[in-house]
């Protein structure tokens, strides 16, 4: 395995991962120094899952240049790093890359986002270390800003001391110490592909996550005593085929508008960080749809405290899976909500809300284009038990949300 000290405290970095039908087909770097082009960084890029992990290639570019590979094959695992150049100390240069340790305890190089279908991903560090199986060293958090359009991840690494959070990629043997700045998740030990990491910043920011794998998730970590409320983790295992994304969880605070989340590759674990403190006075609500074709099917939900797990095993689904969470507080607002959805060219969608009194308040439904990443395709503001008529094409696949 390779090894090595860390990043340099160089920056900021740059860099570009798209992906493409037959695998990874490009990763473009860009390291840019603010004193100019005095001295350059290395570039170096592995395949993880070669016996020997050699580097595939490696560049010494000035500060501000790019550079791009490509590889063949499908389900390559892509692992790359930045550091700076070791005869130029004075400007901060670690000098090594990051290690790489597939499976065993020890150091790991992590977070790297692998599949077809990659979304937008804020805030989540590229690259994460551990020295010792227990010992949680500080070190440069890398964030992420997202291009939504563009297929792939803008990753913008700037190591700086404002940016300093105990970030790690766990071994199954690990258990979680004080760390109110972290949201972590990990794979079992003989799958280790894929992991994410979302770093909170300034206490406990709401904040909601996924965590992708090609092979069989683990267990999540247990709940985090004392600190930040730690996630709330829903498992669904479902068949091969299936991506994911996520969304953060101020978004659903409004009970009139609890945006839903596709899911749509492989075998994943959603974790929701709560917005309940740690004794679980609030209670939030994970609701997960099953949205095989155009019939939504009655999905099942779970009130469930900060720190809890919920494992739903979504069997036999053809298609795709939304969920989203939301307050117990709002449940009088609109609660076990009925519906039916007609596969026609006009689609009539009833709605039923239990509400009290005659409409004090309106619910918002909102219709989505699952085609077009839940871009909505419509809005209305109804009273329970109001009906209202959408019209569809007849390939369209849409969801909806009270």
């Amino acid at each position: 395995a390779l090894s090595g000290a860390g990043w340099s405290s160089g920056g900021p970095f740059t860099a570009l991962l798209t992906t493409a039908d037959a695998g990874w087909h490009g990763l473009s770097a860009n390291a840019t120094n603010a004193a100019g082009c005095t001295w350059t960084d290395s570039i170096a890029v592995f395949v993880a899952d070669t016996a020997d992990q050699a580097a595939l290639a490696q560049w010494h570019p000035c500060s501000g240049t790019s550079v791009a590979f490509t590889i063949d094959g499908p389900n390559a695992d892509i692992a790359w790093w930045l550091f700076g150049d070791p005869d130029a100390p004075a400007a901060g240069a670690a000098g090594s890359p990051v290690s790489w340790d597939y499976g065993a305890p020890g150091t790991y190089l992590a977070v790297l986002m692998f599949g077809d279908s990659l979304h937008c991903l804020d805030p989540v560090p590229l690259l994460v270390q551990l020295d010792e199986p227990g010992v949680w060293p500080a070190i440069d958090a890398a964030l992420v800003a997202c291009d939504s359009v563009a297929t792939g991840l803008f990753v913008n690494a700037t190591l700086t001391d404002q940016h300093i959070a105990q970030l790690l990629w766990l071994s199954p043997n690990d258990t979680l110490q004080a760390a109110d700045t972290l949201v972590v998740h990990w794979s079992a030990p003989d799958t280790i592909r894929v992991g994410m990491v979302v770093l909170t910043e300034e206490g406990c920011r709401d904040t909601a996550h996924a965590i992708l794998s090609a092979d069989p998730i683990g267990p999540p970590l247990p709940d985090s005593a004392g600190v930040c409320d730690f996630p709330t983790a829903l498992g669904l295992d479902l068949p091969e085929g299936y991506g994911w994304t996520w969304m953060p969880a101020d978004q659903v605070v409004d009970p009139a508008a609890p945006d839903p989340v596709v899911l749509a590759s492989g075998p994943y674990v959603a974790v929701i960080q709560s917005q309940a403190v740690p004794q679980c006075s609030l209670r939030d609500t994970v609701v997960a749809y099953r949205l095989p074709e155009v019939q939504i099917q009655a999905p099942p939900d779970t009130a469930l405290c900060a720190g809890a797990v919920a494992l739903e095993a979504l069997t036999n689904v053809p298609a795709l899976v939304a969920w989203y969470v939301w307050p117990d507080t709002v449940q009088a607002v609109a609660t076990g909500p009925a519906w039916t959805f007609d596969p026609d060219s006009t689609t009539t969608l009833v709605v039923v809300a239990e509400a009290e009194g005659l409409c004090p308040a309106r619910d918002t439904v909102r219709v989505f284009d699952l085609a077009l990443h839940l871009t909505w395709h419509d809005q209305y503001l109804i009273c329970p038990g109001d009906t209202i008529t959408i019209g569809v094409s007849t390939d369209d696949t849409l969801a909806w949300s009270i």
